[in-house]
């Protein structure tokens, strides 16, 4: 799979990743729920979910989740995904996990990722849009048995600048100033 020209392309691609940004529609057992994510490479990622006032926050293996109406926060230090633990730099040739199969068509690239969180094996499929020479994120299935999740990607934008304040909490009766 390695040896693969597209994988090899696609690889590339992913490696020239500093900053994204984009929405999501999170499907789990029929509901669906959107958020927009921003991720700064090494190891920083926001999804905010707007119609619950929801947040999470990882940065370098700390999660924060932050309830705005509650206006509650919790952390977790060192969690155990080995797939966020790939955000400290986006490949496919992760020591977390492993890619499994790639099958190409005209438009899409589509990998399956194996990896185990909490003693329990999962498999993902990551689905990438063919855009000429380029490939855009599409869609994320958790294919493990049991599992009726998938995330779809939209309105994706690469390597545009990022607030500073993108990973802070933005409330000042959390924590006045806190960011990692």
């Amino acid at each position: 799979i390695f040896e693969n020209p597209t994988f090899i392309k696609l690889e590339e691609e992913l490696q020239k990743v500093k900053t994204a940004q984009g929405n999501i529609a999170q499907h789990i057992n029929g509901d669906v729920t959107t958020a927009n994510f921003l991720l700064a490479i090494p190891g920083r990622l926001r999804i905010n979910y707007p119609t619950h006032k929801l947040s999470l926050i990882i940065n370098k293996g700390v999660l924060i989740y932050y309830d705005e109406k509650l206006n509650q926060k919790s952390q977790t230090i060192n969690f155990n995904n080995p797939f966020l633990k790939s955000l400290n730099q986006l490949s496919l040739k992760g020591k977390h996990y492993k890619v499994t199969n790639l099958t190409e068509t005209e438009n899409e690239v589509i990998i399956l990722v194996n990896f185990t969180v909490e003693k329990r094996e999962e498999t993902h499929k990551i689905i990438f849009t063919k855009n000429g020479e380029s490939f855009t994120l599409n869609r994320i299935e958790d294919l493990t048995p049991g599992s009726n999740i998938y995330l779809i990607f939209s309105n994706i934008k690469i390597n545009n600048p990022l607030p500073a304040n993108s990973f802070a909490i933005q409330n000042t009766k959390i924590d006045k100033n806190f960011d990692f």
